[in-house]
């Protein structure tokens, strides 16, 4: 449902008669999970927090506010999905934008104008008029990091907090399998030599995908005795997604009919995501997880994808020394920037400075929150 509408022309002295940027309207809507998402899967940038089936299993549907930009034929070329928390009876708290605005419409040239108009549009809707605080947590975009630094700032948003573990390794999924062999770590590749030759690996489908994974991932759960801080349970809504580009694939590796290791890839931009991973008790001798990952990375070289995104490493130096092997010389360790704030009123700053310290309190005791997860 489209609440707000306005022309978004006047008054931007930094754009020239002639930019993209002129014209533009901006809607301002509840998002619905099939229109939505059926628009952000035709953004090259697109990414699971900026979509309704993502977003609304993890913090509920009414707590999201979409603004979208459009041309003047009705074409949209940025959007931002939003996720509100707020003190009831006060007009306080934050909204928060992870992993956008999207503003790389397919199949156009990219306007770093249009960039800064979203972001304007995003303090003018949800700052101004609701007076949240707007924090941003731009995603890994590389080669685009001055277009962010720039239209952040041009913006009136400032720095606030640096990552601890900042960094996001890409693989090259363009990559022919001669040279994707030779990018790889020198242990990554002895490792892989070593993967049992009588694994079979198969791509799942229907609700058998669901089963299985999660068969596979509860018991890796309990075995490694570790709490999932990632999204699990958008799992289910995800594999079944309407929009088919943005339905998540389930990969397996067998040995003698038992599933030995899984991996869940999502995604319909230049980026794809390898958002959940499990492995069996006998995975680590028989090499699976490498092998697994190489035959995926065959079955993606199709995919019209650029690159891979293996997550972080959270600290953990061996998952860094794996994931840095994997990525190999060809591939890219994104820097996420942080998070940007600009922020109307003071007690919205409070209030999410309230937010987030309990957030580290709950961090501590391993229960995830809406602004600590990246």
């Amino acid at each position: 449902m489209i609440s707000q509408v306005h022309d978004f022309t006047g008054g931007m002295d930094d754009t020239s008669a002639g930019s993209p940027a002129r014209g533009l309207t901006i809607e301002v809507v509840h998002p619905a999970e099939n229109t939505w998402d059926r628009m952000t899967a035709e953004f090259a940038d697109v990414t699971y927090e900026q979509t309704v089936a993502y977003a609304a299993s993890r913090w509920g549907n009414r707590r999201l506010t979409g603004i979208v930009v459009r041309e003047a034929r009705g074409d949209a070329v940025a959007a931002a999905l939003a996720v509100a928390a707020t003190l009831p009876l006060v007009r306080a708290g934050v909204a928060y934008v992870k992993f956008g605005p999207l503003w790389r419409a397919r199949g156009r040239e990219p306007s770093p104008d249009v960039l800064l108009r979203v972001l304007r549009a995003m303090c003018d809707e949800l700052g101004r008029r609701r007076g949240l605080l707007v924090r941003v947590v731009p995603p890994a975009d590389p080669g685009r990091e001055p277009y962010w630094q720039s239209a952040l700032r041009a913006a009136g948003f400032t720095l606030t907090t640096s990552l601890s573990h900042p960094e996001r390794y890409l693989i090259d999924v363009t990559l022919p399998a001669a040279e994707q062999f030779a990018s790889l770590g020198k242990r990554w590749r002895a490792e892989l030599r070593k993967a049992a030759t009588d694994l079979e690996f198969a791509e799942l489908g229907g609700p058998a995908a669901l089963e299985e994974f999660l068969s596979l991932f509860r018991s890796m759960m309990r075995r490694k005795r570790f709490r999932d801080r990632h999204g699990l349970p958008a799992l289910p809504a995800l594999l079944a997604h309407p929009v088919a580009s943005l339905r998540m694939r389930v990969f397996v590796a067998r040995h003698r009919g038992r599933h030995v290791a899984a991996s869940v890839i999502g995604g319909a931009g230049e980026i794809l995501h390898a958002l959940f991973g499990a492995t069996a008790d006998e995975a680590l001798s028989l090499r699976a997880g490498y092998a697994l990952r190489w035959w995926v990375l065959g079955r993606l070289r199709e995919s019209g994808a650029r690159w891979l995104d293996l997550g972080g490493d959270e600290g953990d130096p061996g998952l860094r020394h794996y994931k840095e092997g994997n990525v190999g010389k060809r591939g890219c360790i994104a820097i996420l920037p942080g998070e940007f704030d600009w922020c109307p009123r003071a007690l919205s700053r409070l209030v999410t400075e309230t937010v987030v310290r309990g957030r580290e309190a709950m961090g501590r005791l391993g229960i995830s929150g809406l602004l600590g997860e990246h």
